[in-house]
C-alpha cells in the first residue's frame, strides 16, 4: 500500500510538471483579433488590417497607435482628406488624459527618464494601450512592432533632427513594488528605416520583434506607446501585433515526460516484486 501511494503522488507531482498550467502568463487578444478586447487604451488607437499598408503578422487585425490630433489621418474612397486624432498630452495637466497618468508613471517621468536621450525637444503627445497579467521568471514577453513617421529619417535625409526624434517606447510595472522600466522601440534616427508602404508616412523600420525576459514571478502592466517631439505638425505611429509570453520551456515538459517513463518501469517493477 505504501509504495501504490508513493507512486500516484509522484506521479501526480511529475505530470504537473510535463503539462504545467500555472506557468502560462494571462495574455488576452496579443493579436488584437478581438479588437482591443482585454486592453486600455488613451489617445489615438485603432485596430487596422492589411489595407493599411503593412502587415499584419498574424491573423487578421493589428494594433495602431498615433500622435495624431486633428490632422490628415488619410482619404475617402472620393479621394477627400479625412482630418482627426485624438493624441493625448504626455505628461500630467490636472483635469486632461495623459499618458503618464495612464502608465502609472510620475510626473514627468517620460521626459526626465533616460528615454529622453533619444530627443532633445520636448515630448508633446501621443497615445498608448495597456494590459495587465501574470508572468513567471524565466518567461519571456514578445511582440512584433513596426514604427513609422511622417518626419524626416535617415532613409531620406542624413541630417540629425533630435528636436523632432519622435519615438515608441514600452514600460513595465511590477505590481509587487511599483518598479516600472520604460524601453525604447524605435526613433526617427533607427538605421533600420525604409520608404513607407503608406501613403501618409515617409518611413518605416518594417515589423520587427521585441523581447524581454521577467527576472522575477509577479503581476505586471505592460505599456506600449508612440510620441510627438518637438512639435504636433508631423504624424509618428506604431503597429504592434502578436503580444506574447508563450508557456514554460518545453524543455521543463520533454524531462518530466522522461521522468514519467521512468516512472512507470518503475512502477511495473515494484507491482511484480
Amino acid at each position: 500500500m505504501i509504495k501504490n501511494t508513493f507512486s500516484f503522488t509522484a506521479l501526480v507531482l511529475l505530470t504537473s510538471l510535463a503539462f504545467p498550467t500555472a506557468g502560462k502568463a494571462d495574455v488576452v487578444n496579443g493579436s488584437f483579433e478581438e479588437g482591443f478586447k482585454g486592453w486600455e487604451t488613451i489617445g489615438e488607437t485603432t485596430i487596422e488590417t492589411e489595407q493599411f499598408g503593412s502587415g499584419p503578422v498574424e491573423g487578421k487585425s493589428q494594433a495602431f497607435l498615433s500622435t495624431a490630433y486633428q490632422e490628415l489621418l488619410g482619404f475617402d474612397t472620393q479621394g477627400n482628406e479625412i482630418i482627426g486624432g485624438d493624441a493625448a498630452i504626455a505628461s500630467f495637466v490636472t483635469g486632461f488624459e495623459n499618458l503618464e497618468e495612464f502608465l502609472n508613471l510620475p510626473s514627468s517621468f517620460l521626459s526626465d527618464n533616460t528615454l529622453s536621450s533619444l530627443a532633445t525637444g520636448e515630448i508633446i503627445e501621443g497615445s498608448a494601450i495597456k494590459q495587465t497579467f501574470k508572468a513567471n521568471a524565466g518567461q519571456s514577453l514578445t511582440f512584433a512592432w513596426n514604427f513609422l513617421t511622417e518626419e524626416f529619417t535617415q532613409a531620406v535625409d542624413n541630417s540629425s533632427f533630435e528636436d523632432f526624434n519622435d519615438f515608441a517606447f514600452v514600460s513595465l510595472q511590477r505590481r509587487s513594488d511599483l518598479n516600472t522600466v520604460l524601453l525604447p522601440l524605435a526613433d526617427t534616427l533607427n538605421s533600420s528605416f525604409q520608404f513607407a508602404n503608406h501613403s501618409l508616412f515617409f518611413g518605416e523600420t518594417g515589423f520587427q520583434e521585441f523581447s524581454y525576459t521577467f527576472e522575477q514571478s509577479d503581476t505586471y502592466t505592460l505599456g506600449i506607446g508612440v510620441v510627438d517631439v518637438g512639435d504636433g505638425d508631423f504624424v509618428s505611429g506604431l503597429l504592434v501585433d502578436q503580444v506574447d509570453v508563450p508557456e514554460t520551456s518545453p524543455a521543463v515538459g520533454l524531462v518530466a515526460l522522461g521522468a514519467l517513463g521512468s516512472l512507470s518501469i518503475m512502477k511495473r517493477r515494484w507491482k511484480n516484486s
